[in-house]
């Protein structure tokens, strides 16, 4: 492990330990689950990057492989955290309650993902929706769903797991290179022991399974345990013990729980994308395990990536069965608990009925008086991301998991709204979606212009449907630029660098560039922001700001002259940011370097008007 507690995630041993133990981790704290979200996404972002910047003469096909599998179930452990925040939830509903509204309704997330938790407790007929207005997100609930014990939850996550969703799972199936991988091992150490049950056996393990309901009861007073006493209270024995656990059918009966081995031949795959199975559990390896064949689609039915780009992540829009809330009786807090995880709500169901009596619920019988209601869409609306740029309306998709793809139909009223940024429509069922802009949304350019601004300098210009971009292009020493940028990367770990206007005025034999200590995720002030002059010959900090008028070399106050960049960092910083670049990982200072040697910046200076 990396001495930030992090795997690495080349190395087989650490990032199969690290998906066994987070997998298993009962924790169910909504910060802790947030960061360990946060961290596998980094580690996704790693091995993406390991594999693009790799040549491929330089990685053995069975590494990239091993390497793609893993991304694979890193993805799929995501989506288990997603998860397990929503079902936190959803248990505590009755203690998360809205007074006004009598209903619950949360919004947590961060920089990666929104979540919006939406449970119906007050069951109120006239219910319309909700609108979510710190998140900018809101849904219309169908008539026919405002007396059911469900919730709803909107989540959106700022990264996209689905487009490419079918490359990989073809490629996992049909690959007959066979490396282990995550949980691969154990999954072809401990096949073997599904075998050694009989039918029967499992048979009636998932009987029993089915059949059996777990109680927590709890008292405010007592904290030792009693013997449960005998009688019963409403069918359900009148419990002493604090924290005991009785195992209850629905006929009051008790039932001897499964054993160990038997709970794990059963192991549950909540809603998403599924749960990367801890190391106890016998599962399927992918490399094995069916795939839905493609269904054909009509042709307007279909996104064509070629034609269009999934823009702002993707939005999961679910209805979700509400689990049983905890009762009160007489100071005692009796909790059904359930292993069975998130569970989706049907819905359309086959019918949706309306009776005299009875509004919004499904009767398999039909009875005198009954009017045969179609099932009404769900409605929903959303701020256009802010890490995106729609230069136009996007066109909304909802992922067909049958066919692995975006498709268009099911989607109806769809409303636009120009000023505000947001975006409403209706769908048939409750699904995931995206936006979708014009992959070529920017062409026919308009015009374009390259023009000599000095003898080594150029202004390249590009004017779009939307957009002008202006370029930059200035011709720098050579060793000086490419030495500045090995630099930066051995100190980019506590200083941040910025482009500076005065750049352009320096000359071919000079560097131009800001920086600042940033020890802390902060945002920086202009005020913070310090020019560093580069030559071939020495480095200094010079007087003048970025927003003076002039341009002056006249070093600053109480500072020094220095070999390089490096050394004028090192003199010119506080301890702490000293000490934190000798130890640096070596990893980070390669990918930041090749960033800076790919996208040249010292030469290419990007304008966006």
């Amino acid at each position: 492990m990396r001495c930030d507690g992090t795997p690495d995630p080349a190395i087989l041993d650490e990032i199969n330990t690290f998906i066994n133990l987070s997998a298993e981790n009962p924790m169910v704290e909504i910060k802790f689950l947030l960061e360990e979200c946060r961290t596998i996404l980094k580690l996704i972002n790693e091995l993406e990057s390991l594999l693009i910047d790799t040549p491929a003469s330089e990685m053995d096909s069975p590494i990239v492989l091993q390497h793609q599998r893993t991304i694979v179930y890193l993805q799929e452990l995501v989506s288990q955290k997603n998860d397990k925040v929503t079902e936190y939830f959803l248990q505590n509903a009755v203690s998360l309650v809205d007074i006004e509204t009598g209903n619950m309704q949360e919004v947590v997330g961060d920089e990666n993902v929104t979540q919006c938790v939406w449970a119906n407790l007050n069951k109120n007929p006239r219910f319309k929706g909700y609108d979510f207005q710190e998140a900018k997100m809101e849904f219309e609930l169908p008539k026919a769903l405002t007396m059911c014990d469900i919730a709803v939850r909107i989540m959106h996550v700022h990264y996209d797991h689905l487009t490419c969703l079918e490359p990989v799972c073809q490629m996992l199936t049909n690959s007959n290179t066979k490396v282990k991988v995550g949980v691969h091992a154990t999954f072809e150490e401990n096949m073997h022991a599904d075998n050694e049950l009989s039918d029967d056996d499992t048979k009636q393990t998932t009987q029993s399974d089915k059949s059996k309901q777990l109680l927590s009861v709890s008292s405010p007073d007592d904290t030792k345990s009693q013997t449960p006493s005998k009688e019963k209270v409403n069918g359900i024995r009148d419990v002493k013990t604090p924290t005991l656990e009785a195992e209850i059918i629905s006929n009051g009966l008790i039932t001897p729980s499964p054993t160990d081995r038997e709970k794990h031949l059963l192991p549950h795959l909540p809603v998403g994308m599924g749960v990367t199975p801890p190391m106890s559990q016998h599962v399927t390896p992918p490399q094995s395990r069916p795939l839905t064949p493609p269904i054909d689609l009509e042709d307007g039915f279909t996104a064509d990536l070629n034609e269009y780009t999934p823009l702002g992540g993707v939005f999961y829009f679910d209805v979700l069965k509400l689990p049983p809330q905890p009762t009160f009786i007489n100071g005692w807090t009796i909790v059904q608990v359930s292993d069975t995880g998130l569970q989706m709500y049907p819905y359309p169901s086959e019918r949706v009925r309306q009776t005299n009596s009875n509004i919004g619920t499904d009767i398999p019988e039909e009875r005198e008086g009954e009017i045969i209601l179609p099932s009404l869409p769900a409605g929903i609306r959303v701020q256009l991301p802010n890490t995106a740029m729609f230069f136009e309306q996007p066109t909304p998709a909802r992922w067909n998991p049958a066919a692995n793809c975006w498709v268009l139909d099911g989607i109806s009223n769809i409303q636009f709204d120009e000023e505000e940024k947001t975006l409403g429509f209706k769908m048939d069922t409750f699904n995931i979606f995206t936006m979708l802009q014009r992959a070529h949304v920017n062409m026919p350019f308009k015009s374009w212009l390259l023009r000599p601004t000095a003898t080594t300098e150029a202004m390249f210009t590009v004017v779009a449907i939307y957009v002008e971009v202006n370029i930059v292009i200035q011709v720098k020493h050579k060793q000086l630029e490419l030495d500045t940028y090995i630099q930066m990367a051995l100190v980019a770990s506590t200083i941040g660098f910025k482009s500076s206007k005065w750049n352009s005025e320096s000359g071919e034999n000079d560097i131009l560039l800001q920086a600042t200590e940033h020890l802390q995720d902060a945002a920086l002030n202009d005020g913070d922001w310090s020019l560093l002059l580069l030559t071939p010959d020495r480095s200094n900090k010079l007087k003048m700001k970025e927003s003076d008028e002039t341009y002056s070399k006249d070093i600053a106050e109480n500072s020094n002259f220095y070999s390089n960049l490096y050394h004028t960092v090192m003199g010119e910083s506080s301890e702490a940011t000293a000490q934190r670049i000798r130890y640096s990982d070596h990893l980070f200072i390669d990918s930041v370097h090749k960033l800076l040697c790919g996208s040249k910046m010292l030469t290419y200076t990007n304008i966006i008007n």
